[in-house]
């Protein structure tokens, strides 16, 4: 297997960060600020998604081009989310609001390395058996 480009590694490793990022900053909700405990099928769903997306990241890692779209298609309906959040009435403070910006643009900027023309090729290169 040919050495991972500089393109992959970003965007995985940038995905990977904003995951690590959403789950602290749930954590730091649940903890500090939530009215009332968030259900235990809520941090069920929440840690399966997150972990079914960073063995999405490990397979991309490993040129799996179909892990490379699951991911993104799971990372842009995450930014949907957000971006619901943000039109929902009466919604999540400044403080909320701006880590999720950030959150999101992480993860927009790893999908732009993801989708830049040399992870493209990367994964579209055939290795011999």
């Amino acid at each position: 297997m040919t050495d991972v480009p500089a393109a992959v590694r970003k965007g995985v490793l940038a995905l990977a960060a904003a995951t690590v990022a959403v789950l602290a900053h749930a954590a730091y909700i649940q903890t500090w600020e939530a009215a009332e405990p968030i259900p235990a099928a809520m941090w069920m769903f929440t840690v399966g998604i997150n972990g079914l997306f960073a063995l999405l990241l490990v397979l991309t890692w490993r040129r799996h081009n179909w892990a490379r779209w699951a991911a993104l298609v799971l990372t842009g309906v995450g930014i949907l989310a957000v971006v619901w959040s943000f039109i929902e009435p009466g919604g999540s403070s400044l403080l909320e609001r701006t880590i999720d910006s950030i959150i999101v643009a992480v993860e927009l900027w790893g999908c732009y390395h993801l989708l830049s023309k040399s992870a493209s090729s990367w994964f579209r290169l055939q290795t011999a058996p």
